[in-house]
């Protein structure tokens, strides 16, 4: 119905909520086209498949209202990988970012940030 008005910003508060995966993927793909078509789309998604977070142009990751990254979603990985962290084979980065921010994941390579293990996310973001 929003689109119906031509909006240039469409704000969505997890649009692909009691999809399927096919319909889900479907959704935000047609997002995608739209914001290469000059739309601004900004949504909150939890636990996409790696085919929907691939299109991700930006990602902003936050824990308890502190965000612990912002930036290129292409980027993410090596920014956690640079925290100490490092991603299992075959593992979904969305789901590997979950796991990170919720404390199931913690670093396994010695740096100079995960020596500093006091130190939150968002303080290591910052």
């Amino acid at each position: 119905m929003e689109l119906i008005t031509s909006p240039s910003l469409l704000f969505l508060d997890e649009p692909t909520t009691g999809l399927d995966s096919n319909t889900a993927n479907c959704i935000i793909g047609l997002l995608h086209k739209l914001s290469r078509r000059g739309k601004t789309v900004i949504f909150s998604i939890h636990q996409p498949r790696y085919s929907i977070f691939r299109q991700f142009d930006h990602l902003t990751l936050m824990h308890k209202g502190e965000i612990v990254y912002a930036g290129a979603a292409e980027r993410a990985l090596d920014y956690f990988t640079g925290l100490g962290y490092q991603i299992e084979a075959f593992n979904n980065p969305a789901d590997f970012f979950m796991d990170i921010t919720n404390g199931e994941a913690m670093p396994t390579v010695e740096t100079p940030t995960a020596e500093d293990s006091k130190n939150s996310l968002a303080t290591q973001y910052r």
